[in-house]
């Protein structure tokens, strides 16, 4: 991302379940423990939302509140501190209605476009709904760098995986995260003379991790 110059990264999955929103969280959390960054959480999954959940956040503030008019976004903002790091979250109440229409509006569109200007050199992490549930990550998709898909073992089937791919042609898909595994393969540190696959998918990412 910071050599692309990448600001927003959405991290979705197929159906809920996989575990998207803490993968959310612990990114966020991460960025925001290393040394000069600063990491924004946004919670834009509208109809189921966790992260004030997660976090232990207990607010009234909420992203609706901010494209409705009502808060301005520094009023809506959520601190979440990590030692001496501060993390900011943009909670969301979870059951918005017209999730979509809201998620398409105009009023979206400048909430990113403020958040550009004020929060400048801030990853802007955004917990989006699982990509097959609604339209919702197909309409906020253009205004994204990158996405981090999350693959639940024993969630998600190959069939979901073949139908967010093709949802995805259009995206920077940056790091596909196979969420929820019980063990690891006792091989895995054990590379034979085999030719490596690349763990950096872009377009089409699961053709070749799926093939």
């Amino acid at each position: 991302m910071d050599l692309k110059s990448w600001q927003f990264v959405g991290v979705t999955s197929a159906t809920e379940g996989c575990g998207k929103s803490v993968i959310s969280a612990n990114l966020a959390l991460s960025i925001a423990r290393q040394t000069e960054r600063s990491a924004l959480l946004l919670d834009m999954d509208l109809r189921k939302a966790q992260v004030a959940s997660l976090l232990g956040i207990k607010s009234d503030r909420s992203i609706l509140g901010v494209l409705e008019g009502r808060t301005a976004l520094r009023d809506a903002l959520v601190r979440a501190r990590i030692k001496s790091r501060e993390l900011l979250v943009l909670p969301c109440m979870t059951g918005t209605v017209n999730s979509s229409e809201w998620i398409a509006s105009r009023q979206m569109r400048a909430l990113f476009d403020e958040i550009k200007r004020d929060f400048r050199g801030w990853t802007v992490v955004l917990d989006l709904p699982p990509l097959l549930s609604a339209d919702d990550v197909i309409s906020i998709l253009p205004l994204l760098d990158c996405v981090l898909f999350v693959v639940g073992a024993g969630v998600t089937t190959a069939e979901e995986i073949r139908e967010c791919n093709r949802h995805l042609e259009s995206a920077e898909v940056v790091r596909v995260v196979l969420n929820k595994t019980e063990e690891v393969a006792t091989t895995y540190y054990s590379y034979s003379n085999r030719e490596k696959k690349s763990a950096s998918p872009k377009k089409g990412f699961l053709r070749g991790l799926w093939a």
